[in-house]
């Protein structure tokens, strides 16, 4: 499909079909999180807090491997079936990234907030889900990155959509590619669509993915060099991307936030990180109880056996007596 022919200003000011939008990534936003990161992709922004290695429920122990759980947030309202699916996506997606064999019996556990909505949610949520797991320091056989595409009902391919854009498409197509093999991890697409179509989907975001992955490899470069190198200096968010996928910007994003107040998301994460903590301490607390009650059962049991050796010992002395006059 020829993206020359896309010849008006899209709703963003885009000018190209193959345009994606300026992303930004910044890290170690919440101080009690392991990881966290706000990945934001134009006007579509994602805030993701990661936990563990930690103590796992005993219902969802794993004896080989770690547990991943994924809670997925919308902007506004309720848990929804779409919610779920993001859940179950996400879930695989990254299991298949972590190696969870380095951390058996434990859990790690994923938490995204959506802040703005502005479409291409899904691949927000993936790709700041694996730099938070690369923030909190959790061993990756690889970084995946995503990328959304749809096909218009004009027939015209539309990279990295927005809400606007997306109403008018006839079909929509989320990847996700790793960038090892380069090859494909995940892949959700939904609506009518011709196998050429797809093609050209699946070519026109393998090749933008490569403009993610950069933007990984120099924020975690970035990380390193400001945690144990000597030249790092204060960091701040930067955007790349902001053209499209043939040009890669060597001035990826940083991992130190600006100066600026908290969000309602990260107050509501914060908030999730201390009833963690109660719940912990609950259990905790109930564990102790039960080991208690455990005990007091114990010494009843010896006092009985110990009542009941009493008694037929006297009861053999009394027979004695008995016998003896």
């Amino acid at each position: 499909m020829d993206q020359d022919m896309i010849v008006r200003t899209r709703p963003d000011k885009r000018k190209a079909g193959n345009e994606m939008r300026p992303f930004y990534c910044s890290a170690a936003l919440l101080s009690r999180s392991d990881g966290s990161v706000r990945f934001k992709s134009g006007d579509s922004s994602v805030l993701c807090s990661v936990f563990g290695p930690m103590e796992v429920k005993i219902k969802d122990e794993k004896l080989d491997k770690a547990t991943v759980e994924v809670i997925f947030k919308a902007e506004s309202g309720g848990t929804t079936t779409k919610e779920r699916l993001y859940e179950r996506v996400l879930r695989e997606t990254v299991e298949a990234s972590i190696l969870t064999a380095l951390h058996p019996r434990s859990a790690i556990r994923i938490t995204v907030q959506v802040l703005t909505d502005d479409g291409g949610i899904l691949s927000s949520a993936i790709n700041a889900a694996v730099l938070a797991l690369a923030d909190a320091g959790i061993s990756l056989r690889s970084l995946p990155a995503s990328v959304t595409c749809m096909i218009s009902r004009e027939g015209l391919l539309l990279l990295d959509p927005t809400a606007v854009e997306m109403e008018n498409a006839q079909s929509t197509h989320v990847f996700v590619f790793d960038n090892i093999s380069e090859g494909l991890i995940s892949n959700i697409s939904t609506g009518a669509f011709t196998m050429d179509e797809y093609l050209s989907c699946y070519d026109t975001c393998h090749t933008a993915s490569k403009a993610v992955q950069q933007m990984f490899r120099s924020s975690l470069e970035g990380k390193v060099r400001k945690e144990y190198g000597p030249e790092a200096v204060a960091a701040q968010e930067q955007p790349v991307g902001s053209v499209g996928f043939e040009e890669q910007r060597n001035n990826a994003s940083s991992w130190k936030p600006k100066d600026e107040k908290k969000p309602m998301a990260e107050e509501w994460l914060m908030e999730e990180e201390w009833l963690m903590e109660e719940e912990w301490l609950m259990e905790e607390e109930w564990l102790m109880e039960e080991e208690r009650l455990m005990e007091e059962e114990r010494l009843m049991e010896e006092e009985t056996m110990r009542n009941l050796l009493r008694f037929n010992m006297l009861k053999r002395v009394d027979a004695m007596a008995q016998a003896g006059s």
